[in-house]
């Protein structure tokens, strides 16, 4: 399959004129490729949600003035009658320390350079206290936050002080605050009571946009480490370029043995995938490949040993040239992530099966699904609750004139499916279907009893309607 090239796409999420004629050439080829109907849709969103940020932008307000001003006094004239001179004697230690260097020119004349400084230092100091200005202390990082107004990411520590900042296109746009929470983190990572800050945020080097990276700053801003993620792959015979991008992070102390590790989702824009874990200092230990877009990635502690797992909610791509893809959650042990592996249900990379899976689980496609051309749902969030249910909730975004809808399916802490539920304004779009003559029913008991019958387990060779775990095939 030929694909479109990016910019391209990108006329196309845009509107512009420039393609107006290869229109229905274009749609004809989203509709058959996932890949480039997800970077479309991607495009076409961030792009309204820049309008709409840049609409809710006011310019900032000018600072106001606080310049130096003398205050202004008239000096009283005294007549003072001549008199016998009088031996001068110095009282203060100021004028001691004048009348010193009158009497002791050469000497000082070898200080001068040190007085000046340490003089210049004092009025500096003076003047940013007459201003008003904090002097900060705390240089400790504590948390960040992605500014829209300064396109920049800002880090801050414990009081609320603003410690330095760096340069990312992705502090514009909506949904900022979430965006920072998956992908940029604040931890020590090596005990030295120092916090770094550990981002996936895309970076500017000069006006070359780097998206997949990660970056170490330590707590004085200084870019420890840069690693790169990504590389040309085949996938059953198809080859994909180098094009990838980070997506979300996550740090934790996965052996309890005091040293960190980081996990970073990387996603190419043609859909293969991939889990990189590294150490604390950047370094790559191992890759779970995977055929299909990690939407989320968490680190929850499923058995309350302890110790977290990986939890994931990519979508499965391998039928994406029939539509028929779908959402699963994925638990993966991190301790296994070893080496280049892949997915035991996405095969095709031509690399060892990995040892890491826990869990594969595929919901099921609603028949609101197949209505729509896109590729079906995929999952939103994913929440651990009261260290006893797991909450996913898939969600199928809108589709031009078709709004959103969206299920919870609830899982104990074992990934036992107990029950789904209809979320949002789900039921309302379903009866919309129903007027329109696309659909009959309703969702009922009976409709969602059967959505939560349709979710499948994967034993590592084939699909179950049962509970069970990837078991390592030989």
């Amino acid at each position: 399959m030929k694909h479109i090239d990016e910019h391209t796409i990108e006329l196309y999420a845009l509107g512009s004129d420039l393609v107006k004629g290869q229109t229905g050439e274009i749609e004809a080829h989203l509709n058959e490729c996932h890949g480039c109907r997800t970077l479309a849709d991607r495009m076409g969103a961030f792009y309204k949600n820049a309008e709409e940020n840049l609409d809710k932008l006011s310019s900032p307000a000018e600072p106001k003035s606080k310049a130096l001003m003398r205050f202004p006094k008239d000096l009283m004239e005294y007549d003072i009658p001549l008199g016998s001179r009088v031996p001068y004697k110095p009282s203060t230690p100021l004028a001691k320390f004048f009348y010193f260097v009158r009497r002791h020119p050469i000497t000082v004349t070898m200080s001068s350079f040190a007085i000046v400084g340490l003089l210049g230092w004092f009025l500096n100091d003076a003047i940013r206290s007459f201003n008003g200005e904090k002097k900060i202390t705390d240089i400790n990082p504590s948390y960040t936050f992605l500014n829209p107004a300064t396109a920049k990411l800002e880090v801050y520590n414990k009081n609320h002080d603003l410690l330095w900042s760096i340069p990312t296109p992705e502090a514009t746009g909506s949904s900022t605050e979430e965006r920072n929470k998956k992908t940029t983190i604040v931890t020590d990572l090596d005990g030295d009571g120092k916090n770094e800050v550990v981002t996936v945020l895309n970076s500017l080097a000069g006006n070359i946009q780097k998206r997949n990276v990660l970056r170490i700053f330590s707590s004085d801003k200084q870019q420890v480490r840069e690693t790169s993620f990504g590389q040309a792959i085949k996938f059953r015979n198809r080859q994909y370029q180098s094009d990838f991008m980070t997506g979300y992070s996550v740090v934790e102390d996965f052996k309890q043995n005091g040293s960190k590790e980081i996990i970073v989702s990387v996603t190419n824009v043609r859909s293969p995938s991939f889990i990189s874990r590294l150490d604390k200092n950047g370094n790559v230990i191992g890759e779970y490949w995977h055929f299909g877009h990690f939407d989320v990635l968490y680190a929850v502690d499923l058995n309350g040993d302890g110790k977290k797992e990986i939890v994931l909610g990519p979508v499965n791509d391998i039928n994406d040239s029939t539509h028929k893809e779908f959402p699963t959650v994925i638990v993966l042990n991190p301790e296994k992530i070893v080496g280049q592996t892949e997915s035991s249900c996405t095969p095709g990379f031509g690399l060892p099966k990995s040892e890491a899976e826990i869990f594969y689980i595929g919901m099921p496609r609603t028949n609101m699904d197949n209505l729509l051309p896109g590729s079906g749902s995929s999952i939103r969030t994913i929440s651990y609750i009261d260290s006893q249910v797991l909450i996913v909730q898939t969600v199928n975004g809108s589709y031009k004139e078709f709004p959103p809808f969206a299920f919870d399916y609830i899982f104990s802490s074992d990934m036992k499916i107990a029950r789904v539920q209809s979320m949002n304004n789900t039921d309302a779009v379903y009866k919309s279907f129903v007027q329109k003559g696309k659909l009959t029913g309703k969702i009922d008991q009976a409709y969602l009893n059967n959505l939560r019958n349709g979710v499948r387990y994967w034993d590592g060779k084939e699909w179950r309607n049962e509970w069970t775990i990837v078991k390592q095939q030989p």
